[in-house]
């Protein structure tokens, strides 16, 4: 985790922040959002929200979205299978989570792009838990080797199986969200209940512009019948699913978050959430979402004193991303610009590391690299202490003109606490790096992989919880891919 102690990043005064809410709230009461799921239209009328049963649409007035988003708990904390390695929302850290999925894997072997296997989750849960920048570790990717039917199942098993930090990955629908909780409470069993101590937040992505489907509330009835924590993060595009204008992707972005938390309240007042403000701009030359634009910073940062506004605690960003599909100036310049941004805007978790482009793949080495510019950024943002102590006009008057404080104990003492030391990052001379074989950032973060790979195991889950588990997915299995 990342805690600042720099001063917030504020882009918008507060005048600006009323007109964006003030335009949310006309979204939701004249336009509305349509839920596909009948079930759930039916339990918003009885609790006093317009509801058109014909065309599936909802419709909120201002008075209930603030009742209900009142009620939202947006400070709590996931649990890895280890208690003490958690991930805290609402305190003022930033939370750092690797990707939960990709559909391609990039292969350092032969530089290319692969369909990627359960190895590959099994590699990268691995590595991402033994980086200390990743809080929230993620398969980052999405095995192609798994029926899709029951593929979620399979993912939970070994992402859970393979680290022992808080988890994140892709959920699909009710039938295999049933499964994977049971998973969840037989691994936490012996430690307290899953809802003291959960592994996860669900991921609730409305489709943009305005839209919730079936299968997103069916996900989302299941987690909050056991009161465990929800994300709300729809991805409008600006320029394409939403208006090409900031403002007005910011305030349907908003509506649509606020949207989906109105009705995790319905169901179950006090469910712990996050605002996850993760619009995208879409390239007007290509047509592409971009992840490394800058006003990809532009939206998280407006989103996040946006959701501050209304009292939540708990705000999440996609930003530290990237278009490039390259280990180059651009990758740097875009992850580490954008990540600076939603760190000091205070959002308390950052995703999705690992990236290489936008959304081209997974990749091992970039995420890597991703973990050392946290690392470099951590330390900015911690800052520094002024103080007679740190000053030390003691030891700059012994020392005296002309002096030295290399050798000094001082400099001994406090050199670690003060001086931030690279792992990847370069700082050789021009002859000392050649005789290192001219090694370049993507070479040495394969070599810490191979490192981790080779040395450092995660605890799997104990044989006897396997063995239940193992018979939990034979019968999903049975069920679902029948």
């Amino acid at each position: 985790m990342i805690k600042s102690e720099i001063s917030r990043l504020e882009i918008l005064g507060e005048n600006e922040i009323r007109k964006i809410k003030d335009g949310s709230a006309c979204i939701l009461n004249d336009t509305g959002v349509r839920i596909n799921n009948d079930g759930m239209l039916a339990i918003l009328a009885e609790n006093d929200i317009r509801v058109d049963f014909k065309d599936r649409i909802a419709k909120f007035p201002e008075e209930i979205i603030y009742k209900y988003i009142s009620l939202a708990n947006s400070k709590f904390t996931l649990y890895g299978r280890d208690l003490g390695k958690r991930a805290e929302f609402g305190y003022g850290k930033t939370n750092i989570l690797s990707s939960s999925g990709q559909f391609m894997f990039y292969d350092w072997e032969i530089d290319e792009r692969r369909k990627p296997a359960t190895g590959d989750l099994m590699l990268s849960a691995t590595v991402a838990s033994n980086l200390e920048n990743i809080d929230i570790v993620g398969p980052l990717v999405v095995p192609g080797d798994i029926d899709p039917k029951i593929r979620d199942i399979r993912v939970a098993i070994d992402l859970l199986n393979s680290t022992d930090k808080p988890v994140a990955f892709w959920l699909n629908n009710g039938d295999t969200v049933k499964y994977i909780l049971e998973i969840m409470e037989i691994i936490r069993d012996g430690q307290g209940e899953l809802k003291k101590y959960p592994f996860c937040e669900c991921f609730i992505e409305a489709i943009s512009p305005l839209q919730f489907t079936n299968e997103g509330i069916e996900i989302l009835k299941l987690f909050a019948g056991k009161g465990l924590p929800i994300g709300f993060g729809p991805m409008a595009m600006q320029g394409a699913t939403a208006p090409v204008t900031i403002a007005g992707t910011i305030a349907q972005e908003n509506a649509e978050i606020l949207a989906g938390i109105i009705i995790s309240q319905v169901l179950n007042p006090g469910n712990p959430v996050t605002y996850w403000g993760i619009p995208h701009c879409m390239d007007m030359a290509t047509g592409n979402m971009s992840f490394g634009s800058p006003e990809q910073g532009l939206l998280a940062a407006g989103l996040v004193q946006v959701a501050r506004s209304y009292g939540f605690r708990s705000v999440g960003v996609n930003l530290g991303l990237t278009d490039s599909n390259l280990y180059d100036f651009q990758n740097g310049f875009e992850k580490g610009v954008t990540a600076f941004q939603g760190i000091q805007a205070g959002a308390d978790i950052l995703g999705h590391q690992g990236i290489k482009g936008a959304d081209s793949c997974g990749s091992i080495p970039q995420l890597i690299l991703d973990n050392e510019y946290l690392s470099y950024l951590k330390r900015y943002f911690r800052g520094f202490k002024v103080s007679e102590e740190t000053i030390n006009l003691k030891l700059i008057n012994e020392a005296g003109i002309g002096g030295n404080f290399l050798a000094h104990p001082n400099t001994v003492k406090e050199f670690r606490n003060e001086v931030f030391i690279p792992y990847i990052f370069n700082r050789d001379s021009w002859d000392t790096w050649s005789g290192k074989n001219r090694k370049s950032a993507k070479d040495i973060a394969i070599s810490k992989m191979e490192e981790i790979r080779n040395k450092r195991k995660v605890e799997p889950v104990p044989e006897d919880k396997m063995k239940e588990i193992s018979r939990i997915f034979s019968a999903a299995q049975k069920e679902l891919s029948g």
